[in-house]
């Protein structure tokens, strides 16, 4: 062990240290704690009160000035490293009762992304005989995507069953981020337009190794791009889905 920081009644549900390893930002019940990592002294400590406070996720920007922190009930919001003051909120998604958790994406992370809660509504019908039952799901169970300036962009009807518990935008490529939930699932999704480059390079490819026949060429093509040019969504699941 390098170093214990001791605090009373501390109950820790996330913590992160900043790219440039000076800050590291601790979520404890319902307080905002950040140590200067180097020198480990504490230099915010902020609660927040409330009937139903619990501090869930942060996620720090890559350039150490921001923290994005998700808390109950359904706020999630951006704050200085330094001051902990709160700078921007972001309204619509569900968050109540599980662990939600959002971060930075997109071109100079000039966006923020979360999953929701899926909200039930459970009906029972027995019979004597077999015991029957049946159940109705209301969800919510969406990916909700903002600007940092708090703007709302689109939600995404991302995992169907359950929560959409986690997302995670690709550090390397603006144009793609991964979401999971309770459904047991993992997909990828991308902009149109990187989408369909993709399917065209992709298209191309396979007539140049003459993989496919002419026929089957242009069926599979035809298949591929027409639920993407009818509807055109700002993002769509490009198939990598992995079922846990």
């Amino acid at each position: 062990m390098v170093y214990e920081w001791k605090e009373d009644k501390l109950r820790v549900y996330d913590l992160a240290l900043s790219p440039d390893g000076r800050r590291l930002v601790v979520l404890a019940d319902v307080r905002i704690i950040i140590f200067n990592f180097i020198t480990r002294e504490k230099i915010v400590d902020r609660a927040f009160e409330g009937p139903h406070v619990r501090m869930t996720s942060v996620s720090i920007s890559q350039d150490s000035r921001l923290m994005l922190v998700g808390m109950n009930e359904n706020r999630l919001f951006l704050a200085s490293m330094e001051t902990g003051k709160v700078l921007q909120e972001f309204h619509g998604h569900k968050q109540k009762d599980f662990m939600i958790r959002s971060a930075f994406g997109g071109a100079n992370e000039n966006f923020v992304i979360s999953g929701s809660e899926g909200k039930y509504s459970v009906f029972f019908r027995h019979s004597e005989c077999t015991g029957f039952r049946t159940d109705k799901h209301k969800l919510d169970s969406n990916v909700y995507i903002w600007r940092t300036t708090g703007q709302f962009v689109l939600k995404l009807d991302a995992h169907r069953l359950g929560c959409a518990n986690t997302v995670s935008w690709n550090p390397k490529n603006p144009w793609v981020f991964a979401t999971a939930g309770d459904d047991y699932k993992v997909k990828m999704y991308a902009s149109f337009n990187y989408a369909l480059d993709e399917m065209l390079t992709s298209y191309t490819n396979e007539i140049q190794m003459d993989q496919l026949t002419s026929s089957a060429k242009g069926q599979r093509f035809e298949r591929l791009l027409a639920p993407l040019i009818h509807d055109k969504p700002p993002f769509v699941c490009v198939g990598l889905t992995a079922e846990l």
